[in-house]
């Protein structure tokens, strides 16, 4: 499983999920997200970043991809929703919805005469809204999409032409990984339906057989009053020392871009990035984007991509090699042998990995792993540099940019908060294997 960099738990967002986070099963990450999400659809789109000519208000679409199971997907939302609740619960009984079926209905929803444009959005079938997207005729996924670039969107037929603009659509969709890659088509990857989500990975991080409800009274009366006062800024810009890593991290982001399918699912990363910058800036009541609200996106970012590289392994136009040491990199705990023979579905012999394991070079260490009684398991570690160059930067590797600032970073937040999250997003003792889904012919997180 990815891991969310501390630095994502920044402000008022993080502090909401410190507190609830050892009184549920509920992944860190997903709560997060779909705090950072939802305070945006309750602040609107007068807020805003620009990157060229383009405004981009707090409109954060977050994917949240997890196992049936495990994935504790709707305990996520259902501790997101009591702090809206308790922040307002106007908006949370007028202006949350789910259902969206056609573009012609988000159309005339929000083309009424009411003047309030903004709308939360929770689905917790992601794959049903792909499967209605398919449909012969269907608008649904170029509204999305103009909504979420512009606001607008409008469809000339030839009887009645529809069209709104002003509208403040955010969407926290849910999903397994198995159902997104059976139910996901090419024309959703190409056309740009997919990266406008944000995917977001995500396990049980331990379990609770008896868990405690939290009382979120007093998180939802301050994120209420932060959200007052974040309506009233307009255009916000980044200060000195957020442009200068920002400079930095555009082109760790380059960098990072993958060939083939999974390029065009990660192919909005600093606008997303921004966005989330921009919310983090608004939730803190600072009228410039500054060095830890840009670190703090950078980090949410970071995960995103890190999941969809996971989720998309076999979309992605790489070597054996390749695919190999993002394998290994991807876990601290080591891979096995036969983890590792199951990456390839088993159509590696045992000479071919030790082969692509030697081309590896001083990147790799194997070691033996006598923990559990029985015949001793060899283990694969990753020795080497993060992977991806986004990565590198958050980490303040000594090859990556800006190394100096990352050492001296602001901290609003205490040591021991981010200690315990850090220790809150560790894997679950299930672990997610990889397996052969013969039905789209890559491979899934289980």
């Amino acid at each position: 499983m990815p891991c969310l960099h501390k630095d994502a738990y920044h402000g008022i967002a993080g502090e909401i999920v410190t507190e609830i986070a050892p009184q549920t099963e509920a992944d860190p990450a997903a709560m997060l997200v779909s705090t950072l999400a939802s305070a945006g659809a309750m602040i609107g789109d007068g807020p805003h970043v620009r990157i060229g000519a383009a405004k981009h208000p707090p409109r954060i679409w977050p994917l949240v991809i997890g196992r049936t199971s495990s994935g504790r997907k709707g305990e996520s939302w259902a501790q997101t929703e009591d702090v809206i609740i308790a922040a307002d619960e106007n908006f949370a009984a007028n202006r949350l919805t789910s259902g969206l079926s056609t573009g012609e209905g988000i159309i005339a929803y929000f083309a009424g005469d009411d003047p309030d444009k903004r709308l939360l959005v929770v689905e917790s079938e992601f794959a049903r809204l792909l499967s209605a997207s398919r449909r012969e005729n269907n608008t649904l996924s170029p509204v999305l999409r103009d909504l979420w670039d512009r606001g607008r969107a409008g469809i000339m037929t030839r009887g009645e032409p529809v069209h709104c603009h002003g509208a403040h659509l955010v969407i926290i969709a849910h999903v397994t990984p198995r159902e997104l890659l059976v139910k996901l088509s090419d024309s959703d990857i190409s056309g740009g339906l997919l990266n406008r989500f944000l995917p977001v990975l995500v396990q049980r991080p331990h379990l609770l057989p008896d868990p405690a409800a939290v009382d979120v009274t007093a998180h939802g009366r301050e994120l209420a009053g932060r959200i007052v006062k974040a309506c009233a800024f307009g255009e916000l810009r980044r200060d000195a020392d957020a442009q200068a890593l920002w400079n930095d991290a555009y082109t760790a982001i380059a960098r990072d871009e993958a060939d083939g399918p999974l390029g065009e699912i990660l192919a909005r990363g600093p606008s997303y990035t921004m966005r989330l910058a921009l919310t983090y800036a608004l939730l803190d009541g600072a009228p410039r984007i500054g060095f830890a609200h840009l670190r703090a996106a950078l980090a949410v970012w970071a995960f995103a991509a890190a999941s969809a590289r996971r989720v998309f392994a076999d979309t992605a136009c790489r070597s054996d090699a390749d695919k190999l040491a993002d394998f290994l990199a991807d876990t601290v705990g080591g891979r096995t042998r036969t983890e590792i023979r199951d990456l390839f579905r088993r159509n590696r012999s045992t000479r071919e990995i030790d082969e692509l394991l030697r081309e590896l070079g001083g990147y790799v260490t194997a070691e033996e792993d006598r923990s559990e009684a029985g015949r001793p398991v060899t283990r694969v570690y990753w020795t080497g540099p993060r992977r991806d160059s986004l990565g590198s930067l958050l980490a303040g590797e000594p090859d990556s940019p800006t190394t100096e600032r990352l050492n001296d970073i602001p901290r609003s937040e205490q040591a021991g908060v981010r200690s315990y999250i850090e220790s809150t997003t560790k894997p679950p003792p299930e672990k997610p294997q990889v397996s052969g889904d013969k039905s789209s012919g890559r491979n899934v997180v289980l």
